[in-house]
């Protein structure tokens, strides 16, 4: 039976509440106040939390309602409390499906704790909240800061050990390795000045930033993504920008990455960049990336072969792509 969780700091009522859900076959905890409560469900969660907002100590039962919404986003709250004039704000929490006004009867908390269930057992299904979400990349983001969180990188030294230090798996440095190589192949048709293949080859090697802030849940997803998926996915250039710009070494290949996502047409994002605005390097990674991704197989799709990508990169050319670099790549993959 889904474990429930009642958290009433008046012994009697708790006992009453207790004594009728008992007899539904609920397996009960209890707590007195929010702190407790905390505790209790972080040892034994549970599917349904019936919570008194006006708990004794320095947090309510509405403090204890986020908390819950932010840890155990699957888990239902029936809010009971002795004023009728609750604000909407809290009965229209996240999580929150039903309200008890004190003094309720037995029928009353088996009907609303019957519909908590019921979510609870729906929330598997429910999408992923953006506040969850957003939560999961900025621990994601922060474990990567304290990872790169050491003296400036001046050299190429410097930056190969960093790299080293990173938190990507095995496949996410070879894939910055392949990105690299191509993107330098492509480089050397154009005529740029060292410092800036220099970029765009650390920018390759960095690529695995793009990915390391953004959930892995969200990686891993093999359907399509929703809004706030898709949102904190196109904020991954940018946040490895962010993360690269405080080493001075890092500060040109920073400024390529973050501009790997415009587009020729104007419809690329961050900053809707057209054309020739677009830094050369930022175009050339930016197809050494869709190279790729389309060479190799996602969790939400097959890969496809080098005759299906060119195709794809051909068609792409003057809109996605600058089409001078995609002739270019197109050549390199032509001579292998």
């Amino acid at each position: 039976m889904t474990p429930v969780l009642i958290v009433e700091d008046e012994d009697l009522v708790a006992k009453t509440m207790g004594r009728w859900l008992g007899a539904c076959g609920y397996d009960l905890a209890y707590a007195a106040n929010a702190q407790d409560a905390v505790t209790a469900v972080a040892q034994a969660p549970a599917g349904v939390a019936v919570i008194d907002v006006g708990l004794p100590g320095e947090h309510d039962g509405l403090w204890l309602v986020d908390q819950i919404r932010r840890d155990h986003p699957g888990m239902a709250v029936v809010l009971a409390t002795g004023h009728d004039n609750l604000p909407a704000s809290a009965t229209m929490r996240a999580g929150v499906v039903s309200y008890l006004l004190k003094p309720f009867g037995r029928d009353q908390l088996r009907e609303a704790v019957a519909g908590a269930v019921r979510w609870h057992q729906n929330a598997a299904f429910i999408p992923e909240s953006g506040l969850k979400l957003e939560q999961a990349a900025a621990a994601r983001h922060s474990a990567v800061r304290q990872q790169m969180d050491c003296p400036p990188v001046d050299n190429a030294t410097d930056a190969l050990r960093m790299l080293a230090a990173l938190d990507a798996t095995p496949d996410a440095h070879a894939r910055a390795v392949r990105i690299t190589s191509t993107a330098d192949a492509i480089s050397s048709g154009f005529s740029m000045r060292a410092a800036d293949r220099e970029a765009v080859y650390w920018a390759g090697r960095f690529h695995p930033l793009c990915r390391l802030t953004i959930p892995e849940s969200v990686i891993q997803k093999p359907e399509a993504l929703s809004p706030a998926e898709s949102a904190i996915v196109r904020r991954g250039p940018a946040d490895a920008c962010a993360l690269m710009r405080d080493h001075p070494f890092l500060a040109p290949a920073a400024a390529v990455l973050a501009a790997i996502r415009e587009r020729e047409d104007g419809l690329g994002y961050p900053d809707g960049l057209v054309g020739a605005a677009i830094p050369l390097g930022s175009r050339i990674l930016a197809v050494a990336e869709a190279l790729e991704a389309m060479t190799h197989a996602e969790p939400y799709r097959p890969a496809r072969s080098p005759v299906e990508a060119a195709v794809e990169l051909r068609r792409c050319a003057g809109t996605q792509f600058d089409a001078k670099v995609v002739a270019r790549v197109l050549d390199v993959m032509a001579t292998g």
